[in-house]
């Protein structure tokens, strides 16, 4: 056996350039911050150097339900969401900003202490428990100092600051730990770290929603050591991005379990079946599903729902939702029905010229290069809206209206991945045709899309939802600058970060690399030099393009060019999932570059 993982050992791609681009980034964003941020500088750079300590020494504990073909590995994960963090302004970070970077290097110092052996053989006789409790109680006081905004707060006040920050670090550790066995074969480590870092911060900015609420109707009295940011109350579209990830997480608890978790006799009935079809024939009978996952979804909408009225609701009843669809069909009626044509025509001619690819012979299109053609689709949908400076350019809606959308399509496809993994159908009488088998119709579609990542099908399908929150997040992510000066080289050019580097670079570097790529980039790795070549020189040809269609002016080199290179780069690689980590990486380095003597002019 220990031949056997030797020899696999030499076949697996050399981690060198995926490190490299790691350190270089993490550094990177650090040597920004050394002036105004010197703290949070040390704190990245002391995760990113203990994460990549243990990638070097191979000191990650196994990951047995993790994605097959992907290392133990946690770094990207770790680090993804505290560079962006750490870049999201120009000039040094936001209070909001700082609160989500200690929360991230908390919980990433809870994870190294819990899935690295290597810092357990550093003190042999501590347990894996005492370690975590003691990375837990040093980066709180850590954090604690630096969030605390009043100069003379009482060591019970730091004390109550610090479990504050671990209150959502501590659930982002548990997350990522139960993810892989609630998913199995379907994400890596890294993968599952950042989701759950996102889903407990979502979480937190949902109950600091909730108590800017209670504090203006009086409910609660306010706290004087908690950050003052943490009482703020949120826009309708904050809100609406909120609720549509917290029940994107709701209908995903609300998955089936994978077939390794139903009772023994429902494998053995199944035993000679393919994967997918046993799955199937689970789902297909009440008594073998695993009803406590439908009432932990069913929970968590509730409550998400519940959180959503209380947060959104105000005197005239309205909520959110219901002021975002007044606004859309009567103030800007006529830049939403332009930009549903838009989006109309642009999905049904990918479908259409989809479905006249052959499946099989000679000319048949690998399914790597098939994918992307919803890469492309997203870069035509999307892209339009966001060019321009003001709010609605081109009588399209706004960037407002957008990050809405990306997250009512969030909720809408983890709705329809329930529905698809658990065979849902609608009964329907039989003068009108009989059941209509939803579930079955839309895994019929997902089929001639799927690959290795994916796991057969058999279990949840994250490809597509990836890309969705590859091109939301930088939005997302950025539009707390959207009010910003002009030469914020991420509040006008942050949210495209998604659409350059996944949908046009990786498109590009992808259909390069199967057609023409002969070179090997690295040791052992299924890319190759030309697709690299040709994913850096795409990504800077559209980040060329989409900054003179957004910004109208001088073109900013020294903002773009590192982030176009970097994200080519990484995409090159990992083995991780590019939609996930890649987009996250561009937005880093071009809010890094654009600092300082780097900032467009």
């Amino acid at each position: 056996m220990a031949a056997r993982r030797r020899a696999a050992g030499r076949d697996a791609p050399s981690r060198a350039p995926e490190m490299a681009i790691v350190a270089f980034i993490t550094l990177f964003a650090a040597w920004t911050l050394r002036e105004t941020h010197a703290p949070e500088a040390l704190a990245l750079v002391g995760l990113g150097a203990g994460a990549l300590a243990a990638d070097a020494l191979g000191a990650w504990s196994p990951a047995p339900d993790a994605r097959p073909g992907v290392d133990a590995s946690a770094t990207l994960g770790l680090l993804s969401l505290p560079w962006t963090f750490a870049a999201r302004t120009p000039d040094g970070m936001t209070p909001r900003d700082v609160f989500a970077l200690w929360t991230c290097v908390t919980a990433g110092a809870l994870m190294l202490a819990r899935d690295v052996a290597i810092l357990r053989c550093v003190v042999p006789d501590a347990s894996r428990a005492s370690v975590v409790v003691l990375a837990a109680l040093a980066c709180a006081a850590a954090a604690s100092t630096r969030l605390m905004e009043t100069d003379k707060a009482s060591l019970k006040a730091h004390a109550a600051l610090g479990a504050c920050v671990l209150a959502n670090a501590i659930p982002a550790v548990a997350l990522a730990s139960t993810l892989p066995s609630m998913f199995p074969n379907v994400m890596s480590r890294a993968e599952a770290a950042l989701v759950a870092q996102s889903a407990a911060l979502a979480a937190a900015a949902a109950a600091a929603a909730a108590a800017a609420v209670a504090l203006e109707r009086g409910t609660i009295p306010k706290l004087e050591w908690l950050p003052g940011h943490l009482y703020e109350r949120r826009d309708d579209t904050s809100l609406l991005v909120l609720f549509g990830a917290l029940a994107a997480c709701g209908f995903f608890a609300a998955a089936p379990a994978p077939l390794e978790q139903f009772p023994r006799g429902a494998r053995r009935r199944a035993s000679g079946v393919s994967a997918r079809a046993s799955y199937r024939a689970h789902l297909s009978d009440r008594a073998f599903r695993f009803d406590a996952r439908e009432r932990l979804g069913a929970a968590l909408l509730v409550a998400v729902l519940l959180w959503f009225e209380y947060v959104s609701r105000d005197a005239r009843g309205d909520d959110a939702a219901t002021r975002l669809a007044r606004r859309l069909l009567s103030l800007e009626r006529a830049s939403t029905f332009r930009t549903a044509r838009l989006w109309l025509t642009a999905f049904l001619g990918t479908v259409l010229a989809v479905a006249r690819v052959p499946k099989n012979g000679k000319k048949r299109v690998p399914t790597v290069v098939l994918r992307k053609a919803y890469h492309v689709l997203a870069a035509a949908m999307f892209a339009p809206p966001l060019c321009g400076a003001s709010e609605r350019i081109n009588g399209l809606v706004s960037r407002e209206t957008l990050a809405a959308a990306y997250a009512v399509a969030l909720a809408a496809f983890a709705a329809l991945e329930v529905v698809r993994t658990r065979g849902a159908s609608v009964r329907l009488p039989k003068a009108l045709g009989g059941p209509v088998r939803v579930g079955e119709t839309i895994d019929a579609l997902f089929e001639k899309f799927l690959d290795h990542r994916d796991a057969g099908g058999a279990t949840v399908v994250l490809s597509h939802v990836s890309l969705l929150v590859a091109v939301a997040a930088p939005l997302w992510l950025t539009r707390g600058s959207l009010g910003a000066a002009r030469h914020d080289a991420v509040a006008t050019f942050g949210p495209f970060a998604g659409i350059v580097a996944v949908g046009i670079g990786d498109t590009c570097a992808s259909v390069v690399g199967v057609r023409l790529g002969k070179t090997p980039a690295f040791r052992h790795s299924r890319k190759t030099a030309e697709g690299a070549f040709a994913g850096a020189a795409a990504n800077a040809a559209a980040s060329w393009a989409l900054w003179r269609a957004s910004a109208g002016d001088a073109v900013s080199w020294r903002a773009i060019l590192p982030a176009s290179l970097g994200a080519a780069w990484l995409e090159t690689a990992t083995e991780q999932s590019d939609n996930a980590f890649v987009p996250l990486a561009y937005l880093a380095l071009l809010g890094c570059a654009s600092r300082g003597s780097l900032s467009l002019k």
